[in-house]
Parts: C-alpha cells; structure tokens; sequence
C-alpha cells in the first residue's frame, strides 16, 4: 500500500504535473507577465486542488522584502498590561494586515532605551520593511536613527518630523470638548493628571489644557503620573481632600479609575467633600474598565482602533502594497469616516440631578 506524501506541493511539482516550465508557474502564481490568462488561470486552479502556498523565504528572496512590519513599545509592562490603548491600536493594526502578505513584528522592551537596539537589528538582519513610532518625545532619536538605517516609519502622535507620515489626533478639539463639557456640569477648578512630560503628546495636552482652562478663567493645577492607577489614587487623595477642585481630568483609564477610587474614600462628615458629585471626573481614553466602573467614568472615544487601521494602510504604503494618505510625505492623516472623536458621557461629570434612576 502506497501512503501519499503528505509533502506541500512545490513550482516544481506543479511545472511538472502541468507539463510547463518553472518560470511560468511562477510568473502566474505571481501574477506577472509572460503567460497566457488561460493558463494562469490553469495553474491557480491546479495550485489551489494541491494545496500549494507561497514559500516565505523564496518570496522575500525574490522580491527584496521581509514580508514584516516592527513595532517596538518602550514602556512599563505593567501599566501596558492594563492599559487598553495599545491592545486596540494592534488589533486596528492587524486587522489591515490579515489581508495582505504582512506580518506584524512587536516587541515590548521596556523603558530602558534598548528599543534603539532592537530598531538597528532589524535593519542589520533585515526583518522589516517598516516600522510604526509611538510615544514619540523631545528631541527623539528614533525618527533620525530610521533614516540612517533606510528603515521607512509610520509615527503615531505628536512629533515634529518633517517628512514621515504621521497618524494623530486634534488635541485642541479633544481639550476644547473635554472642558465644555466640565463647565456645563458646573466646574469651575481643575486639576489635571498628565503622563510624563518627555511624551510630546503629554507636552501638547498640557498646552491645549493651560490655554483652554484659561481661556475660561478656570484655575488649573497639573500633576504628572506614570499612568498607574497607583498614582490616580495617591495623587486623588493627596489633591482632593482640601476640597478645592470640582473637576479632575486625566491622560488615561487607570488614572481616572484610582480618582474616582479616591473620591470614594474620601467623601464623608469628617472631608471638606461631603459627595463625589460635588468632584467631576474625565478620562482621555474610553475603555471598558470607564464603562463597567460605578459610577461611570466620562472619557473620550478617540477610537484607537481606528488610528490602528490608518497606521497599517499607511505602512502597506510605504512598501507599496497598498494605499495611504501621506504615505511618501509628512503630514497628519484625517480620522476614520465616522470615528471621529466623542465624549461619551457617563455619572462621573453628572451633577445629581442629571444622573438618571
């Protein structure tokens, strides 16, 4: 009894049982030129019945490519352990990339400076064709270190790179909404819990928010946190317990959720706060633990999923494998039809008589 083999089926093995040359299996798997469309059409079908699939390895030999995109986050596992930003921006990410020749390459290294060494491997070893830039800061070395190495970049956020493709949202309008907001329900004081200050993103929230708040004749106090809910609980009871702000506001989820634990334990007959709505509280990130949280935190949906699919048409671009905006030029790229930015309003802003039973 024979036993077939169960081998993947090779250019070879098809060229072989379709009796054509190699080259022009190859160029109709390809979908190049020098082939009839009968018998490209021919050698799909047969490549489909075999169960043939492109060999990765002779793909990048023969097109000069990794068939990969980097990702290198340099931050705090812990905080991006909890944190659902990241999550969703990859899941936008891949959700571009499931239907191309694409893969996406992510490292977490933590934030030691170890992500310049990763980025110059890749280059070395050529894993990549492109790499995505998050959490870009002052004076970055990684937008410059990227066109030393040849590696083409997507930043994502804030920066000052005049000539990458940039993914970012208006922190203006995103400020301009959270403080309308903050006034309508009555406050009048806030405080402000910003990520640290070496994130250019950090820096332009912080000058939106000086330039909003006092634009509004709203006395402004700003604390920088690492983004743990740690610190939104130490700084909450550290800063609320004198009872002089009405409205805390903070960069992410997990500060918001440790004021609002905050608020909590500091409410009573012996505080200055007699209620927690007596304290407005708004998240820069919408995220389920603002939505499953009692009561309900107010945040804004930037739709990180969304930044996720315009970074990956933006990198398929790049290598020209696909479409983007500003793909061989700087420049902000314009949000999603239809996710645009909201805030989604929830009992944490309320003031009593607007919370519903």
């Amino acid at each position: 009894m024979t036993t077939r083999s169960t081998r993947p089926a090779t250019i070879a093995d098809l060229a072989a049982s379709l009796k054509l040359s190699k080259s022009a299996v190859s160029n109709a798997l390809n979908n190049r030129p020098g082939v009839s469309p009968a018998t490209r059409a021919r050698v799909q079908a047969a490549a489909e019945r075999s169960g043939w699939r492109p060999n990765a390895l002779a793909k990048a030999l023969s097109t000069g490519q990794a068939g990969a995109f980097g990702l290198c986050i340099a931050r705090d596992s812990r905080v991006l352990g909890s944190e659902s930003y990241y999550q969703r921006v990859i899941a936008g990410i891949e959700e571009v990339l499931i239907d191309s020749d694409h893969a996406l390459l992510l490292r977490l290294v933590g934030p030691t400076g170890r992500d310049l060494d990763v980025y110059r491997q890749w280059a070395r070893e050529h894993r990549v064709d492109a790499v995505a830039l998050f959490d870009l800061q002052a004076d970055d070395p990684r937008p410059p270190l990227m066109d030393e190495l040849g590696l083409p970049a997507v930043i994502q956020g804030s920066t000052t790179s005049t000539h990458h493709p940039v993914v970012n949202g208006d922190v203006h309008a995103e400020v301009r909404m959270i403080i309308e907001h903050v006034r309508s329900r009555g406050a009048s004081r806030v405080i402000f819990l910003h990520g640290p200050t070496h994130f250019t993103h950090e820096i332009d929230r912080l000058a939106a928010m000086r330039a909003a708040t006092r634009a509004h004749g709203m006395p402004l106090r700003t604390i920088e946190t690492d983004y743990s809910q740690e610190q939104g609980l130490a700084q909450g009871r550290d800063l609320l317990a004198d009872g002089w702000a009405d409205a805390v506001i903070t960069s992410n989820d997990l500060l918001a959720v440790g004021v609002a634990r905050a608020l909590g334990d500091l409410t009573g007959a012996d505080s200055a706060l007699q209620d927690p709505a007596d304290v407005r509280i708004v998240s820069w990130d919408d995220s389920l633990l603002c939505a499953y949280m009692r009561p309900g935190i107010t945040a804004l949906n930037r739709h990180p999923q969304s930044t996720g699919r315009q970074v990956g048409r933006l990198l398929l671009s790049l290598v020209g494998a696909g479409s983007g905006a500003a793909a061989t030029g700087a420049g902000s790229v314009p949000e999603d039809e239809g996710h645009r930015t909201t805030l989604v309003v929830r009992e944490s802003s309320e003031v009593p008589d607007r919370i519903e039973d």
